[in-house]
C-alpha cells in the first residue's frame, strides 16, 4: 500500500481477525445459549459475559469513547457484584 496509515489500519484489523480466529471462534460452541449478561459503563462503554459450558467465561469490554475507561475491579467481578442485564 502506498499510504502508510492505510497499511497500519490493515495490519491492525488483520491482527484483530487473527485474535478472533484463535481465541473466540474455538469457544463459540461452548457458549451457553440465553445466559449472556451485559453492563453499561457510562454512556460509551459496555461489558458482556458469555458463560461457557465448561465453567469458563468469554468476556468483552468495549469502549466506544475517546476517554480512558477506568474499572475498579475485574470484568467478571463487575457482573457478579453488580446488577447485570440479561439478554432475552
Amino acid at each position: 500500500m502506498k499510504n502508510s496509515a492505510h497499511a497500519d489500519w490493515l495490519r491492525f484489523y488483520a491482527e484483530l481477525l487473527k485474535c478472533r480466529r484463535i481465541n473466540i471462534v474455538p469457544r463459540m460452541n461452548d457458549v451457553q445459549p440465553g445466559k449472556a449478561t451485559y453492563n453499561k459503563h457510562g454512556t460509551r462503554a459496555i461489558s458482556v459475559l458469555w458463560p461457557l459450558k465448561a465453567n469458563g467465561r468469554l468476556a468483552l469490554l468495549a469502549n466506544f469513547g475517546d476517554d480512558l475507561l477506568q474499572i475498579a475491579s475485574g470484568l467478571v467481578d463487575l457482573h457478579n457484584g453488580g446488577r447485570p442485564h440479561r439478554f432475552a
